[in-house]
């Protein structure tokens, strides 16, 4: 089997991209180089000074911690009988019950599914997270909300690919709720994050600094959904 680098140093390049990896160029001058994994891929960003040369150099000198890095992401969670399914981190077995009444119970932890056929397991069990999670994610805004003084004029729980919230220039948060798979320290980093925004509209150093305040041990929670999170964002 091909390694990561073989497979991507046989690809053509050409503008954006150098053997197949994205290169994302700034104009600011004290811009540096940085490699990061978002969703599953390596990008890099630079400076719009810097050559192809140099940088495939550099993609060459930190093969081992990219391979590392990629290695760690998990698989995609899945829905199956046969494999445990993550409820707020913690994670249950599942079970399916024939009746003609669809039905999903959380005992301990083990998750029934009550209804007619196998096959329509899947849908019903979404829409009992999706409900459940909209529930969980409103009360825990609430909640942080009146602990920190930052209000959020509404909150919107919705299906995201690639984002776990936002934050909008009208104070109104949104959040994935697939958020419901993960650890509740995460969930409340997440919902942190997002009320933070309606103070600092941006990443900025200020921005940061105001998270911190509200959330001292938030770098591990970043870093955490930077290495696991596109396990459970890619959930579907």
């Amino acid at each position: 089997m091909k390694s990561f680098f073989n497979i991507f140093f046989n690809k053509k390049e050409y503008s954006s991209y150098i053997s197949g990896i994205k290169i994302q160029r700034s104009s600011r001058r004290n811009s540096t180089v940085s490699l990061k994994i978002k969703d599953g891929k390596l990008i890099i960003l630079c400076p719009n000074f810097l050559d192809d040369k140099y940088l495939t150099e550099i993609i060459k000198k930190k093969k081992s911690w990219i391979e590392k890095k990629l290695k760690n992401r998990k698989k995609i969670i899945e829905f199956s009988e046969k494999k445990n399914f993550p409820i707020l981190g913690k994670n249950h077995k599942v079970r399916f019950v024939k009746s003609d009444k669809n039905e999903v119970k959380v005992i301990d932890d083990l998750i029934k599914i009550s209804c007619t056929k196998k096959n329509t397991m899947k849908s019903i069990f979404t829409n009992w997270l999706k409900n459940e999670s909209t529930k969980y994610l409103k009360v825990r805004v609430s909640v942080l909300s009146k602990r920190i003084k930052i209000n959020a004029q509404s909150v919107f729980v919705k299906t995201y690919q690639a984002r776990w919230g936002s934050c909008s220039h009208k104070s109104e948060i949104f959040l994935n709720w697939k958020l419901f798979l993960l650890p509740k320290r995460i969930i409340d980093y997440v919902i942190i994050h997002e009320l933070a925004h309606i103070l600092v509209p941006n990443h900025s150093n200020k921005f940061w600094s105001t998270v911190e305040q509200i959330d001292s041990n938030y770098r591990e929670k970043k870093d955490w959904l930077k290495v696991h999170g596109y396990a459970y964002i890619q959930f579907n």
